[in-house]
């Protein structure tokens, strides 16, 4: 029997360990989802040479955008799960979309085998300058002595940006209305011209608004002051039960990927990632590193989805 046992697994695992101990042999596809320049793009690039170096073979970043990420997303997914065909990619495609559109190609859990979320953002509480609303005490009282009047923008309906100005007026009880936009940059955009008072987005795309004075950031939604704005302080300071979805970018396999890959993926992603060189460059754009396990990123990823589930049940978003 145990000779038995012994020959099933031999003929399972050697296929695989074969095919981990030749990996890689050829060139590694990076398949990003969204449109190059942005800041999802910003961290392949930042590791290709490194990991091109380190691996012998060439990684190369192919943008796939289009179909709310799902095209790219589900690229990957239907892939062979050999190493050689990776995803990077937002919380979106893995908590998100499945809650806002009937017909996923893929499924965000069973289809893909998380490596590591790489870096995390954060996000601001921005107004412009003409509100008056100097702190963000000033901006809820405002939003309470006009009911309805204050408006908000953020990068579409269902976003992250959407979702935690939702959570807002749950823990104040303001009623403020949403102004959704295509996108971070029009969001920000419509900020800095007055269209719309108020604003949330990422630390990423508010900096350069911030550092010429055209914008204010009265809160950080996060538990945490940021490193680079250490005088904006933690939306917790005011809401200590503000909870949203986290703000990281990872990388993905597709499903049964091999653990040897996998770990090795994970190994050497996070030391070029801690490049002293690349920390820099990504601090500058507001990322940390971050780096967790498989094990740790798979618990993320169902942990925001239920919240992301909640949260648009609650802001009566329903799929479409």
């Amino acid at each position: 029997m145990k000779r038995v046992l012994y020959c099933l697994v031999t003929v399972f695992c050697l296929p695989a360990l074969a095919l981990a101990q030749a990996w890689p042999a050829k060139s590694i596809r990076v398949v990003v989802p969204y449109p190059p320049g942005g800041s999802t793009d910003l961290v392949p690039r930042l590791l290709q040479p490194r990991l091109s170096a380190v691996f012998g073979q060439s990684l190369v970043v192919d943008n796939r955008p289009g179909g709310d990420a799902m095209i790219g997303t589900d690229l990957v997914a239907k892939a062979a799960p050999d190493g050689y065909t990776l995803l990077f990619t937002t919380p979106a495609t893995h908590t998100q979309v499945s809650h806002m559109r009937r017909n996923v190609p893929y499924d965000p859990i069973a289809d893909f085998t998380p490596i590591t979320a790489a870096v995390v953002q954060s996000s601001f509480l921005l107004v412009h300058p003409s509100l008056g609303a100097n702190t963000f005490n000033e901006l809820i009282e405002y939003a309470k002595k006009n009911p309805g009047k204050l408006s908000y923008g953020t990068a579409g309906t269902g976003s992250n940006f959407h979702l935690a100005g939702q959570i807002i007026r749950q823990l104040t009880g303001i009623d403020w209305v949403h102004i959704p936009y295509k996108g971070g940059a029009p969001t920000q955009q419509a900020l800095i011209a007055g269209e719309v008072p108020v604003a949330i987005f990422s630390n990423t795309s508010a900096t350069a608004g911030l550092k010429a004075g055209k914008i204010k950031a009265l809160a950080v939604l996060d538990h945490k002051r940021l490193r680079e704005w250490p005088e904006v302080p933690s939306i917790n300071d005011f809401l200590p039960g503000f909870d949203k979805p986290g703000e990281w970018l990872g990388f993905y396999g597709p499903a049964r990927l091999p653990d040897a890959i996998a770990g090795r993926l994970r190994t050497e992603i996070i030391a070029a990632l801690k490049v002293p060189e690349t920390e820099t460059k990504l601090a500058a754009v507001g990322m940390e590193v971050f780096g967790n396990t498989p094990q740790e990123f798979a618990a993320m990823i169902r942990r925001d989805s239920e919240l992301n589930r909640k949260l648009l049940a609650a802001a009566g978003v329903k799929p479409e």
